[in-house]
């Protein structure tokens, strides 16, 4: 991806939680609501992926044993 991809999609991420008038104040709020948003999304990526791996592990060992 190149670096005018990644800057239209964050653009474009970021046009969903902010108006394109909005005062500097309702930004900054807006901003950190969407970093905060991406955080939980990617945490519970994240969890979803440790358990879909310790499952798989559990049954790898039982086949192995």
């Amino acid at each position: 991806m190149t670096s005018t991809q990644r800057s239209e999609s964050a653009n474009h991420m970021l046009k969903q939680f902010i108006q394109r008038l909005a005062p500097m104040h309702m930004f900054v709020r807006k901003f950190n609501e969407f970093q905060m948003d991406r955080c939980d999304h990617e945490d519970k990526e994240a969890h979803v992926t440790k358990q879909e791996t310790g499952e798989a592990q559990g049954l790898w060992q039982n086949l192995l044993n």
